[in-house]
């Protein structure tokens, strides 16, 4: 994955990276406000470690398109920060609380109004078939193919994240997030990067998963916003502009490929340049969330590019 990102960053017409900012930012960091925003999810109410591990799943199923269009970066920043435990509390009383059958049956059976009811009820999110969908095809995957549990992703992976990263992405379709760029395939599996990282977390003190620092992070649009406000990326005018005035860019554009491999690369440069400063080593998934939260505590800061998909 790394070298189809790297080659996006090479040919990048429209968006570039200033590295000696980069370097500044990265050398001031402090590792405690790092390790802060490493804490386990603040709802997590299961305590097997398989139900966390599917609660985490279903999220990402949906964990995409958190942003509404014409609101205000006030409005669209708080949400963003608090979407990720009141999602979490809306899966749990669906397909945890009383649940009565097995769980990929639940998820592929649910239908689309209660699947509404329970998500809107507590937030206003777009995309709720294409969500609603995600969670069905999922369950039927969950059935037929793992006896109803992502946990058998990771056992059949061997707890390895690299080989549980391409089950993930070659048996659930909607986690395949890859584009095409001048002639050539690029991947970016933001949603299954992300979902692997969370698992690492929380199984950090009972289940040892190899090869997390192999995950390169998550390319969605909070971080290339920090990353821009930092001057860490810069934007070719024309782009900004589309960008600043909110003006919808394609999916699939070479646009959006470039501001999503170029914040790629920047999280492997700022890792690897972290860990030359720091004694204690940090992975690219690790320095994503930080980034993820820091992003939300910057007031002021220009809107974030925006695309209508499914993949972040």
């Amino acid at each position: 994955m790394l070298d189809t990102i790297k080659y996006v960053v090479e040919k990048a017409r429209l968006v570039k990276i200033n590295k000696k900012i980069l370097e500044e930012f990265v050398s001031n960091l402090n590792v405690q406000d790092i390790n802060i925003s490493l804490n386990e999810r603040s709802f997590m109410p299961l305590r097997s470690l398989e139900d966390k591990v599917n609660l985490l799943f279903i999220f990402s199923c949906i964990n995409f398109a958190f942003w509404i269009h014409g609101k205000d970066n006030k409005q669209n920043k708080t949400f963003g920060m608090a979407r990720s435990g009141i999602l979490l509390e809306s899966i749990f009383e669906l397909f945890f609380k009383k649940r009565t059958q097995p769980l990929g049956t639940a998820m592929s059976e649910i239908s689309l109004n209660e699947f509404n009811s329970a998500l809107n009820s507590r937030i206003n999110i777009s995309l709720m078939n294409e969500r609603w969908h995600n969670v069905r095809e999922a369950g039927l995957i969950l059935i037929y193919k793992y006896n109803h549990s992502y946990n058998n992703v990771l056992k059949e992976a061997y707890y390895d994240v690299s080989k549980a990263l391409s089950l993930t992405i070659k048996n659930f379709p909607s986690f395949d997030d890859r584009a095409l760029f001048q002639g050539k395939e690029i991947e970016f599996h933001k949603r299954a990067q992300v979902l692997l990282g969370s698992i690492s977390k929380i199984t950090k003190n009972t289940l040892t998963l190899v090869n997390v620092d192999k995950l390169l992070g998550g390319a969605d649009y909070r971080i290339p916003q920090l990353l821009r406000h930092l001057k860490i990326l810069e934007y070719s005018e024309p782009l900004a502009r589309k960008v600043d005035d909110e003006e919808l860019l394609l999916s699939g554009s070479n646009e959006e490929i470039e501001i999503r491999a170029c914040t790629l690369w920047v999280i492997h440069l700022m890792r690897n340049m972290y860990n030359r400063y720091f004694k204690e080593k940090i992975n690219p998934i690790e320095l994503d969330g930080y980034l993820w939260r820091f992003s939300g505590t910057i007031m002021g800061i220009k809107p974030h590019h925006r695309v209508i998909s499914i993949n972040y």
